[in-house]
């Protein structure tokens, strides 16, 4: 009887070598038919290079904005539309922090009025169909940044000193402060 569980021991070992040494063949040869077809997919594939052009203002995007038209490079922000990249701006000012409001019926960005030098910040509201901007909050460069609560109300956070930030919710339509709390 225990000769014949020996026997069925080595028996189940030598099986289990066997397959642990074809394994790595077997799971190699998955690997490298699954690159190859990722290859081969990726060289079929086009890709369309994106071109730079001429700035464009903002009372000239058109009525429906989704958040891949709006791209954020280097602290500087685009437009982009059927792989053109244009500079975006507002009365010739550069804008930064652009945000689509939930429904995408408004664009909010800020925007430096004083020859594009940091001293002064203004938090702008472009409605998109009726191409009316309403100036929401200034700031100075103690703002840090701005953020949708809603279609109809705006978050912007100032900082009050090291490790302090205080935040005011300010309704877009009024442009007076509903909330004022602190964030850290």
């Amino acid at each position: 009887m225990k000769i014949k569980i020996g026997i069925g021991i080595i028996f189940f070992l030598q099986i289990v070598i066997l397959i642990l040494l074809e394994a790595p063949d077997t799971i190699w040869a998955y690997w490298n038919k699954i690159h190859e077809q990722s290859r081969e997919i990726s060289q079929s594939i086009k890709i369309n290079p994106v071109i730079v052009e001429n700035q464009i203002d903002i009372f000239s995007l058109p009525n429906k904005i989704e958040s891949w038209n709006l791209l954020e490079e280097k602290w500087k922000w685009f437009f982009i539309d059927n792989g053109v990249k244009r500079p975006l701006f507002y009365n010739k000012y550069e804008m930064s922090f652009i945000n689509l409001s939930p429904s995408h019926k408004k664009l909010g960005f800020f925007f430096y009025p004083e020859n594009n030098s940091p001293g002064e910040i203004v938090l702008a509201v472009l409605d998109i169909n009726q191409k009316i901007i309403k100036e929401v909050y200034r700031g100075d460069t103690w703002t840090s940044n701005w953020e949708w609560k809603g279609d109809e109300a705006v978050i912007v956070k100032r900082s009050c000193g090291t490790g302090c930030m205080n935040a005011v919710v300010i309704n877009i339509s009024t442009g007076k402060e509903i909330e004022q709390y602190r964030v850290y």
